[in-house]
Formats: C-alpha cells, sequence, structure tokens
C-alpha cells in the first residue's frame, strides 16, 4: 500500500515540509509506503475548461512533470495533501494541480475510493476555507476521508514553527493513524466486501427549457 503525500508550497524546506514528514513517518510507522512530490514549486498551468479530457481521460496540455505526478497518484492508494494558507486560499501552483488532476478524471475511477486526507499550514487565519476547498475536490472524485480528531491545521510562520504546536501536530498524527487504519481494513476486506458498482449517472444543468416561469 502507498500513499502520495504531496506538498503544495513552493518552499521545499518550510513547515509544510515539516507536516509531510510527520504525516509520512507515521505511514511508514503503520507499515505504508510514501512519496512526496513537490508540487507546490512546479510550472503548472491552470485547466482551460475545454473538456478534451473527457473524452481521453489525460490533459491535452502537454507538461510532463503534471502527467508523471498524476499517474503516480492515480497508482496510489491514499493522497495526503500538506497545503499552506495564501490570502484566505491554496498557492495557484497547487490549485491549478488539483483542478486538472481531479478535473482529467471525472469518471474514469482514478481516484474514487482511495483514502485521502488534508492539513492546512498557516499564519493565523484561512485554515478552514483552505481544508473546504481540498476536501471539496476528494469528496467530488469519490474519495473516502480519514477522520480527525479536531480540525488538520498547524500553525506557524518562520521554517520549524509548526513543531511548537503540539496540539496541531497530535490531531496530524491521529490523522495519519486513521488514514493508515482505513487503507489496511479496506485492503483487508476487498475480497470479502467489494465495493458498489458505481452507478451511471445522467449530466442535466441547470438551465430551465424555453425560456422563464410565469412567475418570473
Amino acid at each position: 500500500m502507498k500513499t502520495i503525500i504531496v506538498n503544495g508550497s513552493p518552499r521545499k524546506n518550510g513547515n509544510c515540509a515539516k507536516v509531510a514528514e510527520l504525516f509520512a513517518a507515521t505511514l511508514e510507522k503503520e507499515g505504508i509506503e510514501t512519496e512526496l512530490l513537490q508540487i507546490g514549486s512546479m510550472d503548472i498551468s491552470g485547466c482551460r475548461g475545454c473538456w478534451a479530457c473527457a473524452k481521453t481521460g489525460r490533459c491535452v496540455q502537454d507538461d510532463a512533470d503534471f502527467h508523471e505526478a498524476a499517474e503516480k497518484i492515480y497508482e496510489a492508494d491514499g493522497l495526503f495533501v500538506a497545503a499552506p494558507v495564501y490570502y484566505d486560499s491554496m498557492p495557484g501552483q497547487l490549485k491549478s494541480f488539483l483542478d486538472r488532476l481531479f478535473f482529467q478524471d471525472r469518471g474514469g475511477g482514478g481516484l474514487r475510493r482511495k483514502v485521502g486526507a488534508a492539513c492546512s499550514v498557516q499564519r493565523r487565519t484561512g485554515g478552514v476555507a483552505l481544508l473546504d476547498d481540498i476536501y471539496h475536490f476528494m469528496i467530488c472524485a469519490g474519495m473516502i476521508i480519514a477522520p480527525s480528531e479536531g480540525e488538520s491545521m498547524v500553525f506557524g510562520l518562520e521554517p520549524g514553527e509548526v513543531m511548537a504546536d503540539q496540539e496541531g501536530l497530535d490531531i496530524l498524527e491521529g490523522t495519519a493513524g486513521n488514514m493508515a487504519w482505513l487503507m489496511k481494513m479496506m485492503e483487508t476486506t476487498k475480497e470479502m466486501l467489494p465495493p458498489p458498482e458505481l452507478k451511471k449517472r445522467a449530466q442535466t444543468n441547470f438551465i430551465r427549457q424555453g425560456g422563464l416561469c410565469d412567475d418570473d
């Protein structure tokens, strides 16, 4: 079993790196293999909304870094994202990556029923909104979210300051333990309890045909 750990910060050795290291160490103690992807420092263009990937399952933009990282995530069993708060949201590089990663997988199943978790790193505010954004990606893709006993957030500004947030680190370690437990449970029961088949769903738009209603 393997989890891909994404560092969404442009800084390779900042507080997100500390979070990634701690999360990886906890998983590895539980026998889960990990691999770090330094997404935040990649030069990744945003989604163009061309919908070409809906036919091919692959983004038409030809940047090797994105495609290599995406394939590693699709092949893994779990995904953890460590993201810094930039102006009450995630950094642009990470948003561009997640937009394309999840959008090109619509209907493909590369992310479905993988175990997901995330942690926000901030000086003061914005962590709740950031986690909400990341978990929306995961939920819409059909991923299984590892539970946290509290918000998975750590606080710090200068590199290494998050190591003083003991409560945040304890919550993070608990989340990693829950993730490992879920992955082991799924692996143990995969033959005994196969997942339900994915129902092909209709696609409708929130547009009423025939013009406005009489009451409008």
